[in-house]
């Protein structure tokens, strides 16, 4: 959000899009200004996993804390990406 505040909907299989320009290794693995991909999945903070799994079946949450990684698949990857 570049600085402004709000809901970054974490949702599987969501469009996304890099929208800064990424540091001169994430260039080398193909990852550039405006590159789309789709969210993959994430990885959440011990607390956060242990909240999470304790409100079982819920549609939707709200994290306390951010996710420590999001997991984001490119079209244009390439055998130098994680």
């Amino acid at each position: 959000t570049n600085g402004i505040p709000g809901l970054f909907p974490c949702v599987l299989n969501l469009p996304v899009r890099f929208t800064d320009s990424p540091d001169v290794e994430a260039k080398q693995q193909g990852i550039f200004k405006y590159t789309r991909g789709k969210l993959c999945g994430w990885l959440l903070d011990p607390t956060e996993e242990a909240r999470v799994a304790a409100l079982g079946d819920v549609a939707e949450i709200v994290l306390i804390k951010r996710p420590l990684r999001l997991l984001i698949e490119v079209p244009s990857a390439n055998d130098k990406l994680p």
